[in-house]
């Protein structure tokens, strides 16, 4: 009669285990997501940044003045789109 209670525990123990392993591995994929989405809109700022930098360049001013002058708002507002996608 002992020996059956020994086999039920072991179950219990098997299945404690087996739910903390499935936390575990949920709080890893979690915490993976989380630094994945951040690492995905870090790089789609510094793809925007560089694109808007190169317009500049190509322009011959800095970024500011592109801002500052109003005969490129038009033009700033196509580019910035055309960076963004």
């Amino acid at each position: 009669m002992n020996n059956d209670w020994q086999c039920v525990g072991a179950v219990k123990g098997i299945r404690s285990s087996r739910k903390r392993l499935g936390a575990a591995i949920a709080i890893v994929c979690v915490a993976l997501l989380m630094i994945g989405i951040s690492t995905s809109v870090t790089s789609a700022r510094m793809n925007t940044a560089r694109c808007l930098e190169a317009f500049a360049h190509d322009q011959n001013r800095s970024v500011e003045e592109l801002f500052r002058d109003p005969a490129l708002q038009e033009s700033l507002i196509e580019v910035t789109t055309l960076c963004s996608q």
